[in-house]
């Protein structure tokens, strides 16, 4: 095995009919001439990112698009975001983790060589150690190629295999007229053309087809050939003494024209779409179509040795694996930067602005730089010692350039002359300007702290929109109808009809972008608070919850191919067109934003906003945007959609310890917690910008949206067959068509199974038919004890319905007696107690005469009092009488009229006065001097109250207070006789209102009672609307409360 020992490498890229690999935008050319290493972006990988090991020996890619390397570290797969290594550790079979060399076959399986002369195969499951097939059992592999029927070459240091149908042979070559198969090759191309293998041995040149040297060719050269050669479309490379040299047709080797004689060339890797090489004395350069070489990148920028290999993938980026610093990865650049060394003074940008004329103006802090035909010209040299920070730039009707700047004041540029504005401006105005604009009608806008100017045919006229003092006015726009919009820290305010109006509810705070498309869509940035369209009239907001890549919005401007470009603290991003319409539109409620930052070559990410204009279109259609670096330029033709459809691959399942793969038999038991599912998609130019969604089953319609995330972590699904699909997009928005799936079961414990319901079902049908059968057995045996409990009823009910026939005829016989005899005896009472009245009004008349008029000694006085007060009793008893037998008899007339309450309780109460001072009591009168009307029967009144108060002197001791109380509240009337006699007990509650019933209390001073008193009170009072209520314990007293309506209304 031969190795240069020679340091340096220089590499060498020949793009065949791809004339704009090096391309840029037209004005950097202008300004500087780019070495090619300026249009790419170079990313280096090494131990400190994940590698393994720093050599890396051959780089490779899969038919998925994934990246492969042979390191000394192990075998390493990287798809963009992680390198994951097969090592001797986790891989036994692979015996050593020093991998020399791999290739990716057509059927997408890994041959492998490592430095123990191992030959094995990897089919993405397993290692297969294919050695024994070899003749000799140390094999160090130099070179794999595969011809178009799937037959694998197999270059060693002396021996050329061909692999064909499972069996290894080797080609013989011609030497010293003979064919043998052990000769010092010296190397092969790494890939075939029309089948055929390009082989180099001993200064003779070779064609293999098929297995069988088909042509050779002896070169006139006077060294050995180097340890290079390839084989494109274009023809046939080689290295011979450091010379590289090239032929269109392999007849031609021989007068193969030398190229660029000055550089010593080591390596050369060729495809259809590039030539790489490398060269001993260090530097990369570039050959270009017409056979020039240019330097492309500085020396020594990419540190390499003779043992750097070379790769181009599928997106025409290059790989360059190194000996001791891993691996470069470089890429088409589409960001460029302009900075000092293209002649600009200060790169700290803010306002860029395109004349009329088609110079570019930059805003700078300090100063202002203009660009113009190749030059950049520092426009305050020479005339501000102290140049101003410019915020605003704008152009008037005659073309003279208008500043706006913080601390300078306003400045107008007429070519070479200057005129500051300022001394009209400061009193008013002040000298911090944020924003300047030019309307439709010709008109200069400015926007400073407080204030708002306008500039009108040779005159300021200012403005305090708000009248907020404070406020800063940082972008300022006309839309189509004339109305003139601000972007203020207060937020977004409208001028129209000479009105300033603060949109306030659409909460834009900070806002300091303004931006109208070609839909007359108005679009507002904020600083923090995301951004609002305004579409017609109405308002729509989208933030970073929405998928925007962040809440800073420093500007906004569509390119004109389909996306929308934003700028913020921490790069650039853009979003598609058409995503941003499906949001407006309510048909999605997030969008995909894309994000560049360092990893496409920028040195500072955050950009500059608050300043007007923000961004710049040039003649070439290219995007500028102010960043604290310099004028960022986005090429956008170099952003071009490569229309690959991206691959997303599912790389495993894992639960616990167990590692499962696609097409495997998966089962997860049912008491899993959680397993995982990860993912790879191999695409290189922008893999933070990648997308993943998933979904479960392939029915499903729903896909959820994981965003970045290369895992799915799935915990306790239910019990069933899975097949989860996945799909990807690249940094270009384009979603994989073919989604990747993987099949998996989640096992059901028995109650789960199809099989528990059927049985329960099956046992509950049994239960319910048996439970039937059992019920309907049970039925007919009632059935038939109910006829017969029927029958023994029917014959019960039929004599006991002759008996209640008898019974009813002799409790209406008995009702008729017991009716009859109720009438007599209350037709007695009335007679007895009406014929009784006259004569003992009679007695009771004659003994006040004796008393009164009679000479009497006093023991006639005694019998004369005493018969006067037994006829007292006696009428008070006959009274009594008479009133039940009245409503008892139903010859009960009630005559309404209205009373006055007070008026009638007082009467009362002196009539009972005497009554009370005979047992020394104390009546007392509560009575209101107002009316209080009430409409009754005034007899039945009277002795209600008569009866009340009566009761209270006759059952209260002698010396007690009995009061009577009159009150009217809320349409009600109110009458109260409260005593501090014996009170009444719940016994004598419950027979209250009983005739004839003797309560535990007594008269104090043997008064006599009837029984009667409290019944006849209760009917007097329902039959005058009224209700009756006691309040009483034993022994303490008693207060009865009588309740009529008042009259008050």
């Amino acid at each position: 095995m031969n190795h240069f020992k020679y340091g340096g490498i220089v590499t060498l890229l020949f793009l065949w009919g791809l004339s704009t690999v090096c391309s840029q935008p037209q004005i950097l050319k202008s300004l500087k001439k780019l070495t090619p290493s300026e249009t790419f972006v170079t990313t280096n990988w090494n131990s400190n990112n994940g590698l393994p090991q720093n050599t890396v020996n051959r780089i490779c890619q899969d038919k998925n698009g994934i990246i492969w390397m042979a390191t000394y570290g192990g075998l390493v797969r990287f798809d963009g975001t992680k390198f994951k290594t097969f090592s001797v550790k986790n891989h036994p079979e692979l015996s050593s983790d020093r991998i020399y060399n791999i290739y990716a076959d057509s059927k997408n399986q890994l041959w492998i060589s490592s430095e123990l002369g191992k030959i094995l195969v990897y089919d993405g499951r397993k290692f297969h150690d294919l050695t024994y097939k070899f003749r000799s059992n140390f094999n160090v592999v130099n070179n794999f190629a595969e011809d178009s029927r799937g037959n694998i070459y197999i270059k060693t240091d002396s021996t050329l295999y061909y692999y064909s149908n499972g069996k290894a042979s080797t080609v013989k070559f011609p030497h010293e007229n003979k064919l043998i198969d052990n000769l010092m090759l010296y190397e092969t191309a790494p890939f075939l053309r029309n089948d055929s293998l390009f082989v180099s041995s001993y200064g003779t040149l070779s064609l293999v087809y098929n297995g069988n040297v088909v042509k050779t060719i002896l070169t006139n050269k006077n060294t050995y050939l180097n340890y290079s050669l390839n084989i494109n479309k274009a023809g046939y490379w080689y290295i011979s003494g450091n010379t590289l040299y090239f032929s269109k047709t392999f007849e031609g080797l021989p007068f193969a024209k030398p190229l660029f004689q000055n550089i010593s060339f080591s390596r050369v890797y060729a495809t259809d779409s590039a030539v790489l090489a490398s060269s001993l004395n260090g530097g990369i350069h570039k050959i270009n179509n017409d056979f020039t070489v240019e330097t492309l990148f500085p020396l020594n920028q990419i540190p390499a040795s003779y043992r750097t290999t070379f790769f181009i993938d599928s997106e025409n980026s290059w790989w360059i694996g190194t000996e001791l610093n891993g691996i470069y990865y470089i890429k088409r650049k589409f960001l460029y930067t302009l900075n000092k060394s293209h002649g600009l003074e200060e790169t700290n940008t803010y306002p860029i602005f395109k004349s009329s004329t088609g110079s570019i103006w930059v805003g700078q802090n300090p100063g202002i730089s203009k660009i113009e035909k190749g030059k950049v010209i520092n426009v305050f040299k020479g005339i501000l010692a102290a140049p101003p920070v410019v915020w605003g730039i704008t152009e008037d009707k005659e073309k003279n350039i208008w500043l706006a700047s913080n601390g300078g004041g306003i400045l107008k540029v007429s070519g070479s002359k200057f005129e500051s504005l300022t001394p009209k401006l400061q009193k008013e105005a002040g000298l911090h300007f944020f924003s300047i604009y030019k309307d439709s009608k010709d008109r200069i806008w400015t926007g400073s702290i407080g204030r708002l100017t306008k500039y009108e045919n040779n005159k300021f006229s200012f403005y305090s929109p708000l009248d907020n003092k404070k406020n800063i006015y940082r972008n300022i726009l006309e839309d189509k109808d004339g109305s003139l919009w601000l972007a203020s820290d207060m937020g977004l305010i409208l001028y129209a009809n000479n009105k300033f109006t603060l949109i306030d509810s659409i909460n834009a705070k900070s806002a300091r972008a303004l931006y109208l498309d070609r839909k007359n869509r108005l679009w507002i940035g904020t600083y923090g608070n995301g951004i609002r369209v305004k579409i017609n009239n109405k308002f729509y907001s989208l933030r970073f919850k929405d998928g925007l890549y962040s809440d800073i919005v420093s500007a906004i401007v569509e390119d004109f191919k389909g996306n929308f470009w934003f700028t913020c603290n921490n790069g650039i991003f853009r979003i598609m067109e058409t995503e941003l319409d499906d949001y407006l539109d309510g048909k999605k409620t997030t969008v995909t934003s894309f994000h560049y930052g360092s990893e496409e070559g920028l040195k500072n990410t955050e950009f500059n906003g608050g300043c007007q204009p923000s961004w710049m279109r040039d003649d070439q259609g290219n995007l500028w945007f102010p960043s604290f670096s310099g004028p960022v330029i986005v090429d956008i033709d170099a952003l071009k959609n490569v229309n690959l459809q991206p691959i997303v691959l599912i790389d495993n399942l894992i639960y616990k310890e167990s590692t499962y793969y696609p097409g495997d038999k998966i089962s997860l038991p049912s008491d899993y917690t959680s397993f995982t599912v990860n993912l790879i998609s191999p695409f290189y130019t922008s893999q933070s910008n990648m997308r993943f969604k998933y979904r479960l089953n392939r029915n499903s319609e729903e896909w959820t949206d994981i965003g970045n995330k290369r895992e799915i972590v799935f915990q306790k699904l239910p019990y069933g067959k899975y097949e989860l699909q996945v799909i990807a997009s690249d940094s270009y928005g384009n979603w994989a068509r073919k989604p990747a799936s993987i099949k998996f079961i989640v096992e059901s414990v028995f109650h789960e199974t199809p099989l528990f319901f059927a049985l329960i079902s099956l046992i509950l049908i049994t239960i319910f038919f048996l439970f039937f059968y059992l019920r309907l057995k049970h039925a007919h045996k009632q059935q038939e004890q109910l006829e017969l409990i029927v029958h023994e009823r029917t014959q019960k009910l039929q004599e006991a319905k002759e008996k209640a026939e008898l019974a009813a005829e002799k409790e209406k016989v008995l009702r008729s007696k017991a009716e009859e005899e109720n009438r007599q005896k209350i037709e007695l009472l009335r007679i007895v107690s009406h014929d009784l009245k006259n004569p003992v009004f009679a007695v009771q008349g004659f003994a006040e005469m004796l008393l009164e008029d009679g000479v009497l000694n006093d023991t006639d006085k005694n019998v004369a009092l005493m018969i006067q007060e037994a006829g007292e009793r006696l009428k008070e008893l006959i009274t009594q009488l008479l009133a039940f037998s009245r409503f008892e008899g139903g010859k009960f007339n009630v005559d309404k009229t209205n009373l006055n309450v007070a008026e009638q309780i007082a009467k009362i109460v002196e009539r009972q006065r005497v009554q009370a001072e005979k047992k020394n009591q104390n009546l007392f009168a509560h009575i209101p001097p107002d009316k209080i009307l009430i409409s009754a029967d005034q007899v039945l009144f009277e002795q209600i109250f008569e009866n009340l108060i009566s009761n209270a002197i006759k059952y209260s001791p002698a010396g007690k207070n009995i009061t009577v109380s009159v009150a009217e509240e809320s349409d009600k009337a109110f009458i109260s006789v409260k005593d501090e006699g014996q009170g009444f007990s719940e016994a004598d509650k419950a027979n209250l209102y009983k005739p004839f019933v003797r309560l535990s209390a007594t008269p104090t001073a043997g008064e006599s009672s009837s029984g009667l008193g409290l019944t006849i009170v209760r009917k007097f009072v329902e039959v005058n609307d009224g209700t009756i209520n006691l309040i009483s314990k034993k022994n303490e007293g008693a207060e009865f409360i009588v309740e009529f309506n008042s009259l008050r209304n």
